[in-house]
């Protein structure tokens, strides 16, 4: 996690190649107002990254406390997790 200057962002790795903004909203926002979403253009592997930014620090420890290593999405173009 890392502050910058109107929020809490977090990096999201390992997300599935197919994921949208809006999918992103509903898994994250459960754990507090998100300022902003940026998926990052993918690397040489088949997943994708994203920065999701807290208007709170708590909600941004929270969001990694209930899903850091914890949540699998399938890829819905290729059906791989």
């Amino acid at each position: 996690m890392r502050r910058d200057e109107d929020g809490f962002k977090i990096f999201v790795g390992n997300l599935p190649m197919s994921i949208t903004p809006e999918e992103l909203q509903e898994l994250f926002g459960p754990y507090g107002e998100i300022s902003e979403i940026v998926k990052l253009k993918p690397g040489r592997n088949t997943h994708m990254s994203a920065f999701v930014k807290y208007q709170g620090e708590s909600n941004a420890h929270a969001a990694i406390a209930a899903l850091d290593n914890k949540h699998v999405m399938k890829d819905t173009q290729t059906g791989a997790e």
